[in-house]
């Protein structure tokens, strides 16, 4: 298998994400396993759906067995780390369950934030499919190559933020595609690897596709992507601003390139793919009238299909047969997500029920109730714990469930926009994170070097920059 790039099975979003000719990723005899564990994932996207649609309370119960039964057929090729990680949270969801007064409420909130985040996934995950076979993608990932080879950070970094917002992983594994080891300087490999992590991280602050939002929006009752996209789509931006100035003190103003780059029609083709994806997203979560996550899981499978016909992937009768191979194809591959999503909304859910109301208001006190220290504060706990290994996901779900907004004396919109923004930046800073992996192997060296090394002093001179760009926006009456 040599097409792109193979993360580690079982570690992050889509275990599996490559850069596949034509007609790779099809399975012509599926194994029964395969088979069982996709009607299993597909059984829970619906029930995600379902649930938003006002079905009824047990539907969440139906989708957490599903859910732990993929875990359980997939928990021998689950990835040692993650498997490590994900029982252990399990088993202390299943100890502080066991000892809160209510059990059943906590589970069922535990349940829905991991039930959004994988059916969110494995949809972006059929879109996947098609973006490493799509050709006007593939270009983005040349034209990039070019740019990386001039040691261009500001364009690399936005095209990066621009292609992860719009295609997750997919994105991350095509633009990476692009380096090569043999034609790439240690210090341009360092450069494009450092801008195509950080614009990865810079989505998770706000697009719907990469599913962070939506697991924290199932925490947030009433709230829908679009009420927080312009509040995160800024904070993001100020992401983005931070890094280019990062590195323009870090180097210097550097030379100016010696040759014509495409960065016109680099910038143009990443910012189509926005400027057409989330006008579609908007109008159909109105049509079907479902919250932007649920919408992309419904939307996942028809614009991949209508992907594969506009770009010939397939001939048109055999489409349907090529999605379904995807979908046959990365499915399985999820049990290291549903495993350490799984017990991450559960133990974050049972472990808040402990946390004491005078403790919440204490720690709004010592915040002084202001949305840019608590984005500081949960910015240098979560990247703190996840340098020493611990996934973001435990930190940042726990924090939205343990410190509510209205305990803490933080306007709703603000506290999102900060820890959506928090969990970004610390997985910039993240050595087990699937992108931090996927990055860390195109640049042939250790995970820890090029998160934490290349990182951390980023890390530390955006948290401040991130921190004040949320109390801005507050006071502005944008995150209120």
């Amino acid at each position: 298998m040599r097409d792109g790039i193979e993360a580690p099975r079982g570690t992050g979003t889509g275990a599996r994400i490559r850069q596949a000719e034509p007609g790779a990723g099809s399975e012509p005899r599926p194994s029964v396993r395969r088979i069982a564990i996709t009607l299993l994932m597909v059984v829970v996207m619906v029930c995600n759906v379902a649930l938003t649609a006002g079905a009824p309370q047990h539907t969440v119960l139906i989708a957490g067995a599903c859910l732990a039964l993929l875990c359980a057929m997939e928990y021998p090729r689950i990835a040692p780390g993650m498997r490590r990680t994900g029982t252990a949270m399990c088993v202390a969801a299943a100890i502080v369950l066991a000892l809160t007064p209510e059990p059943l409420f906590a589970l069922e909130r535990g349940l829905r934030s991991s039930i959004a985040f994988v059916s969110l996934v494995a949809a972006v995950s059929i879109l996947g499919a098609r973006a490493v076979e799509s050709g006007f993608v593939r270009r983005i990932g040349n034209d990039l190559g070019s740019v990386a080879a001039q040691g261009r950070y500001a364009p690399l970094a936005g095209v990066a933020a621009a292609v992860g917002s719009g295609l997750s992983l997919a994105g991350v594994a095509v633009l990476t595609s692009s380096l090569s080891r043999d034609e790439t300087s240690p210090a341009e490999m360092r450069l494009a690897c450092s801008a195509i992590l950080r614009g990865f991280c810079t989505a998770i602050c706000w697009t719907p596709m990469m599913g962070n939002s939506a697991l924290l929006l199932a925490i947030y009752g009433g709230m829908d992507w679009p009420d927080i996209a312009l509040p995160c789509g800024l904070i993001a931006l100020s992401m983005v601003s931070s890094g280019i100035l990062f590195e323009r003190l870090r180097r210097g103003p550097g030379e100016r390139a010696s040759g014509p780059l495409p960065i016109g029609s680099l910038i143009l083709r990443s910012a189509l793919m926005l400027v057409v994806a989330v006008p579609i997203l908007l109008l159909a979560s109105r049509a079907l009238g479902l919250p932007i996550g649920p919408t992309i899981v419904v939307m996942a499978v028809p614009v991949a299909m209508v992907w594969a016909l506009i770009e010939r992937h397939a001939r048109p009768a055999r489409v349907p047969g090529r999605v379904a191979s995807d979908a046959l194809a990365r499915f399985p591959n999820f049990g290291g997500e549903a495993l350490l999503f799984l017990g991450a909304g559960v133990a974050s859910s049972a472990i808040a029920t402990f946390v004491p109301e005078g403790l919440v208001a204490a720690v709004g006190g010592w915040l002084l109730g202001s949305a840019g220290l608590f984005c500081l504060a949960a910015s240098l706990v979560m990247g703190g714990l996840t340098m020493v290994g611990l996934h973001p996901v435990l930190t940042a779900l726990l924090i939205a469930t343990a410190l509510p907004p209205e305990g803490l004396g933080v306007p709703v919109t603000g506290h999102f926009a900060a820890l959506l923004g928090a969990w970004g930046l610390a997985t910039s800073v993240g050595p087990f994170t699937i992108v931090g992996l996927m990055v860390a192997r195109v640049a042939g060296r250790p995970s820890p070097e090029v998160t934490v090394g290349w990182n951390l002093p980023f890390f530390l001179f955006t948290a401040p920059c991130m921190a004040l760009a949320v109390e801005a926006l507050v006071r502005l009456g944008i995150a209120a």
